[in-house]
């Protein structure tokens, strides 16, 4: 009675139970061993486990050598072996882990008589640690990102103002000034790929809006046309019944231009690009569940991808290019756009046959326009209207001070928010506005502008800062992002001593 007991308690666990002989052949096993090792009672009984069709690995990734397995150790040690984790090898279901444990029973004489084991299903949890191990790895990486972007910001802060400043002062005839006008140009692109950085980091604001795919593609396709050059014609093919999506235009435009600049690396001898946007019913990878989404197909007839490179594509700073032909964070970047949008990315790819990237955008049925601010042109300050600058990277306060000044603006300046309170405590009544950077050591923006309240000082308060408004909390002042140029800085100070309506300019 207690053995039939004993045997349906062994046939009902959820866990694996296998009990071996002296020799390792396998003499008990119950259904969830079975189900586990994806072998039948009859396949399982008599043979050892050593035979050939069981496929096991270490954690690493090797194979586990005959006399290292947990049975094989119980057998030579006549000692219990537990917690040891294995990869069981399987060709329908790939590898599943297994925890096992593994206890002796010895005869009369001390000899093993049989083994008893016990296997435990962990691979959800294995796949949980790795994705929280993954989910550490990108945090690190964005914090990482979001402070070497936050330092650009600064130098191309100081890069455009100075820059502009230089092309006020020459003449329109000089030669000199196409070249600052290139270095104009360049800042712009460096500052797109900041601005690509801070999405990565997930430190750039997200203003999503309703609008269908070709609204959005339509702004950028004159841009994609020229990056593709001659050699690549581009053909977009979009349904006219498209539904609506909910994105932030600048964020899909950015993760449009990240798949598009991937395409053309991939042909660069020429070839075609196809975008073809249509509604689909797609079973979402991540979750299992079906639902209508709006789907993106960029497809080229470039070089393709083996399995391994296509199974990193979207990791940051991988890339299969040549040194100094890549950063990395495209692919990446537009993995996190998507995804944060709560769609996905599908990949298609062979060797020699191009790739296709599907993005599965989630549909809305509630469209709403857009809408878009005019902006006041840019002004002059008047004269006496004292402006306060905080900053405490020199070169971005003195470019600062420098614009205002040219604007017409008497500019007082300090190089960190405690210098900053001491000057509004003394001359509070006529500073008319304070233009502070939002980091700073011991006082920063925000510390300061309450500071100042705290004190009786009444003063509005522009931010300016390379991460995103997102920082500041919005009763506290108004908002620039940098870099920022001259008219812009002019046009936002002027806004803001005024108290016009702030500007609708993202930051970058």
């Amino acid at each position: 009675m207690i053995e039939d007991r004993f045997h349906k308690l062994i046939v009902d666990l959820h866990v694996g139970v296998i009990v071996q002989g002296p020799r390792a052949e396998i003499l008990l096993s119950n259904p969830a061993a079975r189900a586990l090792l994806g072998m039948a009672e009859d396949e399982l009984t008599g043979i050892t486990s050593y035979d050939p069709r069981f496929k096991i690995i270490r954690e690493d990734g090797q194979p586990f050598l005959a006399e290292d397995r947990p049975v094989a150790t119980v057998l030579r040690t006549r000692a219990a072996v537990r917690n040891v984790v294995i990869g069981v090898v399987r060709p329908d279901e790939g590898i599943r882990w297994v925890l096992v444990h593994a206890v002796p029973e010895l005869d009369p004489s001390g000899e093993v008589a049989q083994v008893l084991a016990t296997l435990a299903d962990i691979t959800d949890r294995k796949l949980l640690e790795a994705s929280l191990r993954e989910s550490q790895k990108l945090e690190s990486i964005g914090r990482l990102a979001g402070g070497v972007a936050h330092d650009f910001n600064n130098l191309l802060t100081v890069i455009t103002g100075c820059t502009e400043l230089a092309l006020r002062s020459l003449p329109k005839d000089s030669e000199a000034r196409r070249d600052l006008k290139d270095a104009l140009d360049a800042a712009a692109r460096a500052s797109a790929l900041t601005r690509q950085l801070l999405t990565f980091a997930r430190r750039q604001p997200s203003s999503p809006v309703t609008l269908q795919v070709a609204e959005a593609l339509a702004k950028v396709e004159p841009l994609l046309t020229r990056l593709l050059g001659d050699a690549i014609p581009m053909r977009v093919t979009i349904a006219p019944d498209a539904w609506h999506v909910c994105v932030d235009p600048s964020q899909l435009e950015q993760a449009l231009m990240n798949l598009v600049v991937n395409a053309r690396d991939a042909m660069p001898d020429g070839g075609t690009l196809r975008i073809d946007g249509s509604n689909a019913h797609a079973t979402d990878p991540r979750t299992g569940a079906p639902g209508d989404y709006v789907c993106l197909a960029i497809s080229d007839t470039g070089a393709g991808m083996d399995e391994a490179t296509r199974g990193r594509i979207f990791e940051p700073f991988f890339t299969s290019k040549g040194v100094g032909q890549g950063t990395g964070l495209g692919l990446a970047t537009t993995h996190g756009i998507v995804e944060r949008h709560g769609g996905f990315i599908v990949v298609e790819s062979k060797v020699g046959q191009g790739s296709t990237f599907r993005v599965f955008l989630p549909r809305i049925d509630a469209p709403t326009p857009p809408v878009v601010a005019a902006l006041p042109a840019p002004v002059r300050g008047r004269a006496g209207e004292v402006v306060l600058v905080v900053e405490d990277d020199s070169f971005v306060r003195r470019a600062t001070v420098r614009t205002l000044q040219e604007g017409g603006y008497t500019v007082v300046e300090a190089g960190g928010g405690e210098e900053a309170l001491s000057l509004l405590r003394a001359r509070g009544g006529e500073i008319r506005l304070v233009v502070s950077d939002v980091l700073m050591p011991n006082l920063d923006g925000p510390a300061l502008a309450r500071a100042a309240a705290a004190a009786g000082v009444e003063v509005p308060f522009l931010f300016m800062s390379g991460y995103s408004e997102q920082e500041v909390p919005v009763a506290l002042g108004r908002f620039i992002a940098k870099p920022f140029g001259a008219e812009e800085l002019l046009r936002v100070v002027h806004e803001a001593i005024v108290g016009r309506t702030p500007s609708t300019k993202k930051p970058a």
